[in-house]
């Protein structure tokens, strides 16, 4: 009896391993996808979302029921607010699309947040095939800026479900010659349910469409995604087991990127830094970073994601320069000038100007030089704007002086 009672807590000891494992891969995948700031979302062909991160729960649109719904809900009620599918509400649905095509897809969308504010958001599509290549539903993402909370209930039923066939063949241990049987398909069972989850999370892991990588306590990369191969040039194999250092240069060389620090608040977001690509070029990134801990709570690395902003930053330079040389051109007219906007608000003035009327810049221009309520009978601003065309006249100004005015239409690219 004292073997069979040996073999009972062995096989008790393996299924508490076996449950602990599960739930560190739990909380190892829910700390990746959470730190993609991007909305993430997983799709089902039903329309009802399978799997979805903290920044889609957070979204900033007005929902039904006080923005509160419950798991397994519609796509388009989490993502949007709406009562009805995208495609009945005049807007493309990404799952029709790519249940169509079977291909990657990227739909436009303008959506109005909670504040009122009317925003553009470019929604990323991919499909999700199962391993006989049938269509399960989509990987969906939603570009301003995004984490896959629903991941975590995939996970927990799967988790439960573990402990109830555990529960029940505990009682046919009883048993002794069903006992190391029964134990070994458990073990089986449970080994097939960590695979599945395992290729579930890299799957998730490659999609994403930004760089990810994580590092150890010593900062020694861990994993490394296609997205980070293709911006640094560094292959996974190159990186594992070396310091972030390998690529990285301001400021984490100096400073660090400071996800370790205790006074660094995390996530650390939107960070600007420096990187060197294998072939020697240096790229900015904005970078994204938050601690990974384990099934304890206790920290066992970070997560990081980046994006490439090089060009972005070339064209901000440039749009800067081009604004400073068109302020010294207008700071260098001999007459008065301003730009107005539709509201009839002056957004610019020049020197002489300034020098006349003071700093006038957010106010109405009938107000400043007129001190008017209403616009001026003899403005010809709309006139200019409908007709493209130059518009004059006269005016006797606040000062008593009269000046002779042209509306030109000013136009964006």
């Amino acid at each position: 009896m004292e073997w069979k009672t040996q073999e009972r807590r062995v096989a008790k000891t393996d299924r508490r391993a076996i449950g602990r494992m599960l739930l560190e891969h739990l909380r190892f995948l829910q700390s990746v996808i959470n730190g993609v700031t991007d909305p993430v979302l997983v799709i089902g062909t039903d329309m009802r979302v399978k799997l979805i991160n903290q920044a889609a729960r957070d979204f900033p649109v007005s929902r039904i029921n006080d923005g509160r719904f419950s798991e397994n809900s519609h796509c388009y009620r989490v993502l949007f607010g709406l009562k009805q599918p995208c495609d009945k509400a005049g807007r493309e649905c990404p799952l029709m699309k790519v249940l169509e095509t079977g291909k990657a897809v990227s739909v436009s969308q303008d959506i109005t947040l909670k504040s009122g504010e009317l925003r553009h958001y470019e929604v990323f599509a991919s499909p999700l095939l199962g391993d006989d290549d049938t269509l399960l539903g989509i990987i969906e993402i939603v570009r301003d800026v995004t984490e896959l909370n629903l991941a975590a209930e995939i996970l927990k039923k799967s988790h439960d479900e573990l402990e109830r066939r555990v529960e029940a063949r505990t009682i046919e241990l009883k048993k002794v010659n069903d006992a190391l049987r029964l134990e070994v398909e458990e073990r089986r069972w449970a080994e097939d349910q960590l695979l599945q989850a395992c290729e579930q999370a890299q799957l998730v892991y490659s999609v994403i469409p930004s760089a990810i990588f994580t590092v150890d306590l010593d900062r020694k990369i861990t994993s490394w995604n296609k997205k980070a191969e293709r911006i640094t040039g560094y292959t996974e194999a190159e990186v594992l087991g070396k310091p972030c250092s390998v690529f990285a240069l301001e400021p984490c060389t100096v400073k660090g990127c400071g996800v370790y620090s205790e006074t660094v608040k995390k996530p650390i977001l939107n960070r600007i830094c420096e990187i060197r690509t294998k072939d020697g070029r240096v790229r900015i990134v904005s970078k994204n970073a938050d601690l990974l801990r384990d099934a304890n709570g206790r920290v066992i690395g970070a997560v990081e994601s980046f994006g490439d902003i090089t060009e972005q930053q070339n064209i901000d330079r440039q749009l800067r320069t081009e604004r400073d040389k068109f302020r010294g051109i207008l700071s260098a007219l001999d007459h008065g000038m301003h730009i107005l906007n539709r509201d009839f608000v002056i957004e610019y003035q020049n020197e002489i100007l300034r020098r006349t009327f003071g700093d006038k810049i957010g106010e109405k221009c009938y107000e400043v030089y007129k001190q008017r309520d209403t616009p001026c009978e003899v403005c010809r601003m709309h006139a200019a704007i409908e007709s493209n065309e130059i518009q004059r006249t006269e005016e006797v100004m606040s000062d008593h002086r009269h000046y002779e005015q042209s509306y030109v239409p000013f136009v964006d690219v």
